[in-house]
């Protein structure tokens, strides 16, 4: 048994790591099980992913509910009740405007769950669609399609948010537009750069 491990420590650790994963993998098929199980037995009992997912579920739960069922509104405010330290009405207290600010917390973290799925998709969506009438189109209409988009990405996207915000005033529509107006850019590259390789495959 020593000299065996003596002989394992001196080979490579890339053929260790392939010898291990082709074990692991035979393994597995004498049990009638394939990868693709595997995998998600591993993602469904893992301790640390399944934590992960609860306190993320808690947060986005939290987020939806708390501002539902408070009594109390984010943006009202109670001179009365300023700065308040922690209580059972005020879990995190109050600030010196009176506003509870456990209620504004989840809130606050409300509007930035729904900005970023809402940014992530419009940018997702719009950006397929660019990139593969740009990669599809090709020749004369790509250049100006791709020439437009690396303007719009010459100017940072926190920029476009200060200036819609002044415009606009600060509300989730303006950051929302904001973020997208070059958020799409980089996904158009990718589906651009894919749609061509399978122009030229055929």
């Amino acid at each position: 048994m020593d000299e065996m491990t003596a002989e394992i420590s001196e080979m490579p650790e890339s053929i260790v790591t392939q010898s291990a994963i082709l074990y692991v993998q035979n393994e597995y098929k004498a049990q009638g099980l394939n990868l693709d199980s595997m995998q998600m037995r591993y993602v469904l009992f893992s301790g640390i992913k399944m934590l992960g997912l609860a306190l993320l579920g808690s947060c986005v739960l939290l987020a939806v509910l708390v501002p539902l069922v408070s009594p109390w509104d984010p943006t009202e405010m109670n001179a009365a009740l300023g700065s308040q330290g922690v209580s059972l009405a005020h879990p995190f207290g109050t600030d010196k405007m009176g506003r509870d600010l456990f209620v504004r917390v989840w809130s606050g973290a409300g509007i930035s769950l729904c900005v970023g799925l809402l940014s992530a998709l419009l940018n997702g969506a719009f950006g397929v669609l660019y990139g593969a009438v740009s990669g599809y189109a090709g020749k004369t209409a790509d250049l100006i399609l791709m020439r437009a988009a690396d303007v719009i990405a010459s100017v940072p996207s926190l920029l476009y948010v200060i200036l819609l915000m002044m415009a606009m005033g600060a509300n989730v529509g303006s950051i929302l537009l904001g973020l997208c107006i070059s958020g799409w850019i980089d996904t158009a590259r990718l589906v651009r750069g894919e749609v061509m390789r399978m122009k030229q495959k055929e």
